[in-house]
């Protein structure tokens, strides 16, 4: 059984709630731009909408809007799509409803192949044919009977389409835009959480990328309180040994000795430097990372020559540390919009990225 994967009763329970909260996301953060319900003025269907499966049929050929050369607009296509979808998944029809969501996310995906639309269309589909199959098993199960596998097709849809758009959220920091990534990540994490369970390793990921969306903001306390409950929920599931439980400790550690909170941020970074060092190799880029995150500790406690030792141990390891000043450049860049250029925890980053390139000059 998939880490995290709900029983199919749990399933059935949850699924009318993790749909609406798909349908959200989809419209709040992926705009198609094409007329809502209230512009569409379809007639003809048990809906209320006109069919769109016809005219999908032509959409691919102009992306005009509608008018007197007798074109269709592909928007109004995903309009009327969506609306069919979501009233025959109302009406109990999932597999009218699932017709409905393939069709609607190979219009998305055609048009626009790198944006999310049609993933948050998939994640509906998927949550629909979970349904399905549940609805389904339920009808022939006898009383104390296990009940059965989800359906893995859907399953795996599900999976895939959340994890596409967490990368599409780690996007959205990379090129600045925070408070699109944050409202991704939340989103992204209440659909999750629904349909996977809290627990699913995709949900994690997408708290721990929140956690450090909120501390490129400043929030160090909101940052601290996500990362300590993914790394709780990591190892008390035994993964306290595994890598995406050690960045976990990376980044939690570097939040600690940004609040002053030394001993606990201290613990955590000694840990995983001997950790990244053994598995890893001196060499590699995360224990070189978190040796710059021990230096910076013993920088801002004030132990000067224990700083200055680590960053000496740092630049004589041979290895490119172009990568290790990346990491950093990310926090000095929106922490000093968040604090302010001369705020002393973001010149000591800079400094020492300026230390870490001077290395590659030589």
């Amino acid at each position: 059984m998939p880490a995290g994967k709900s029983s199919v009763p749990l399933i059935a329970l949850s699924l009318v709630a993790a749909i609406g909260l798909g349908l959200i996301g989809y419209f709040m953060y992926f705009d198609d731009d094409e007329t809502t319900a209230d512009g569409a003025e379809g007639k003809g269907s048990a809906t209320g909408v006109k069919p769109a499966s016809e005219e999908v049929k032509s959409s691919s050929k102009s992306a005009a809007s509608t008018g007197e050369t007798g074109e269709v607009d592909p928007m109004q296509v995903i309009a009327r799509l969506k609306q069919e979808g979501v009233a025959l998944q109302a009406a109990g029809d999932f597999e009218g409803c699932i017709k409905k969501f393939k069709l609607l996310s190979k219009v998305q995906e055609k048009i626009d192949p790198k944006g999310g639309s049609h993933l948050w269309t998939n994640i509906m589909l998927a949550a629909t044919m979970l349904q399905l199959s549940s609805s389904k098993a339920g009808q022939g199960m006898k009383p104390g009977e296990p009940a059965p596998e989800p359906d893995p097709e859907a399953w795996n849809l599900l999976v895939d389409s959340s994890a596409a758009l967490h990368e599409i959220a780690v996007d959205f920091c990379e090129v600045g835009e925070l408070e699109k990534a944050q409202g991704l990540c939340q989103q992204l994490a209440q659909v999750q959480a629904q349909l996977l369970g809290p627990a699913h390793p995709n949900v994690l990921q997408t708290l721990s990328t929140m956690g450090g969306i909120l501390a490129y903001r400043g929030d160090l306390g909101g940052s601290r309180e996500l990362y300590e409950a993914v790394f709780a929920q990591q190892v008390s599931q035994g993964q306290g040994g595994d890598l995406t439980s050690k960045l976990t400790a990376l980044s939690l550690g570097h939040v600690l000795w940004q609040q002053r909170e030394f001993e606990a941020s201290s613990k955590l970074l000694e840990a995983t430097e001997v950790s990244f060092k053994t598995e890893l190799g001196q060499g590699d880029m995360l224990t070189m990372l978190v040796r710059v995150e021990l230096a910076l500790l013993r920088q801002a406690e004030g132990k000067r020559p224990e700083a200055e030792a680590l960053f000496a141990l740092v630049m004589a390891t041979e290895g490119d540390n172009e990568d290790v000043a990346k990491q950093l450049d990310c926090f000095i860049l929106n922490q000093g919009r968040a604090w302010g250029e001369s705020d002393e925890r973001v010149v000591a980053m800079r400094d020492a990225a300026a230390r870490l390139r001077s290395k590659a000059k030589a």
